[in-house]
């Protein structure tokens, strides 16, 4: 494969990209987010019609190779989801899509997402860029029956 960083164009995505975008989630490992989680196009598109969501692609020769799905609020941006397409995990396009959000987030003060303890390779990939893991937040959930 013949790639080059600088070929890397990253943007806020669009409804045409939805069906990319499902594939792309179909298909990777989810760096942040649940392993296994499923989505529908319908799900996509509603992400990115959502004022409240900040949906951003990146894309090489024209293929989305990364997403990254975040909420921004007033004191803080929360990260949702963030893949990258494992053939192009490691070659930095990771690295700057999380500097696109960084700039994109500067006004509400600081960036927040949940990374599962037995996922080692985000856990990695976000200390290595400067987060801590925080104190403010215990993570409670509830098993529902249907």
């Amino acid at each position: 494969m013949e790639f080059n960083l600088n070929g890397v164009k990253i943007n806020k995505a669009s409804l045409k990209d939805s069906k990319d975008i499902l594939n792309l989630l179909g298909s990777s490992h989810n760096l942040v987010g649940y392993k296994d989680e499923t989505f529908s196009l319908n799900e996509v598109k509603d992400y990115i019609k959502q004022k409240v969501n900040f949906v951003i692609v990146s894309k090489f020769k024209n293929k989305i190779i990364g997403v990254m799905i975040a909420n921004f609020w007033k004191e803080y941006c929360y990260l949702y989801l963030f893949v990258v397409s494992k053939e192009y995990q490691g070659l930095g396009v990771g690295s700057l899509m999380l500097k696109y959000l960084e700039e994109k987030s500067r006004k509400q003060g600081y960036i927040g997402l949940i990374v599962k303890e037995d996922n080692k390779d985000m856990r990695d990939f976000i200390t290595k860029r400067g987060y801590s893991q925080g104190d403010k937040f215990i993570y409670f959930y509830k098993d529902l029956e249907y």
